[in-house]
């Protein structure tokens, strides 16, 4: 399994991790202050907007899809308990209203 840099396009903070970790886990051990509720593709707060290498996640599953519509999720936007990176990424969290 190869290794991925993941930037978080807020803090300008990059790390290096191996390819398959999905962003949360990512967000959580950099301390990148995204915020989180259930990890299980149902609340939305963990969305994310890809800022660059939008192909360096595996596509959104069928019910991540439906929760970023549900959450008026751009086409840009990703939940990071979800998405697993395979390639270099560049992200920052979603505004909060």
């Amino acid at each position: 399994m190869g290794k991925v840099k993941v930037t978080f396009a807020d803090s300008e903070k990059t790390v290096t991790v191996p390819s398959g970790t999905r962003l949360i886990d990512i967000s959580q051990d950099a301390d990148t202050g995204i915020v989180y509720g259930c990890r299980q593709c149902n609340c939305g707060t963990c969305m994310v907007e890809v800022v660059d290498g939008e192909d360096g996640l595996y596509p959104p599953s069928v019910l991540e899809i439906k929760v970023l519509e549900h959450h008026e999720g751009g086409a840009h936007s990703r939940l990071a308990c979800q998405a697993k990176v395979v390639g270099d990424v560049a992200l920052r969290p979603r505004p909060r209203d």
